[in-house]
């Protein structure tokens, strides 16, 4: 089985921030309130390793679905299906957490399986020279692992709806949400927390 290196946090004034490069407006305290049970239960670590696997989710179906695409279809139709599969993923992922499927896309989005992945796939093109197929394939994977392309969606998100909650707060809160059905927890004023982490945003932005 495949291990990744523990997830850590840190809490400061702008909210909190995970070893994996996310920032959460929120507060322990807040999450304690409004989520006890799950919070007792899973744990703050495991919380947010959960939420950051979820948010990887268009980058890593993404990442899938373009090597399989170049081997049915000619390098353009596939680099554009991928990234409309990207867009459509980018929409989905911070408003719908299935909480069953966390556990397969961190499985899936490890940098070995998806390393392994496409050194077959491209190799396997240029072996049967299709150049084309291997220079897509290999500036695809490094637009969707650099995030290169979730910075650019995640851009203009902000700029269309510069009033909600960042798409990284929204993940998580489904997160809570979706765990609570799952284990059949009470979860306490979400609108609340919404506008808590609202308030956390605007306090970490005047302080830059």
């Amino acid at each position: 089985m495949i291990k990744s290196a523990p997830l850590t946090f840190v809490e400061m004034p702008g909210g909190i921030f995970t070893s994996d490069g996310i920032w959460y407006h929120t507060t322990v305290r807040d999450l304690e309130s409004y989520s006890p049970d799950i919070i007792k239960k899973l744990g703050l670590q495991t919380l947010f390793q959960k939420a950051g696997d979820w948010s990887r989710l268009p980058v890593t179906l993404t990442v899938w679905a373009l090597p399989c695409l170049l081997l049915i279809l000619s390098p353009i139709p596939a680099v554009l299906v991928s990234f409309f599969l990207f867009l459509v993923m980018s929409f989905l992922a911070p408003n719908v957490v299935v909480y069953g499927l966390v556990g397969p896309i961190r499985f899936m989005n490890h940098p070995i399986v998806q390393g392994l992945l496409f050194v077959m796939a491209m190799s396997y093109f240029a072996s049967s020279g299709q150049m084309a197929a291997v220079g897509s394939g290999v500036i695809g994977f490094v637009l969707l692992r650099w995030q290169i392309l979730t910075v650019l969606v995640d851009l203009v998100s902000k700029r269309a709806r510069p009033t909600q909650i960042p798409i990284h707060d929204r993940i998580l809160k489904n997160v809570l949400v979706s765990a609570s059905r799952k284990y059949g927890a009470p979860l306490f004023e979400l609108d609340r927390m919404e506008k808590r982490m609202i308030e956390i945003m605007t306090y970490h932005k005047n302080r830059k």
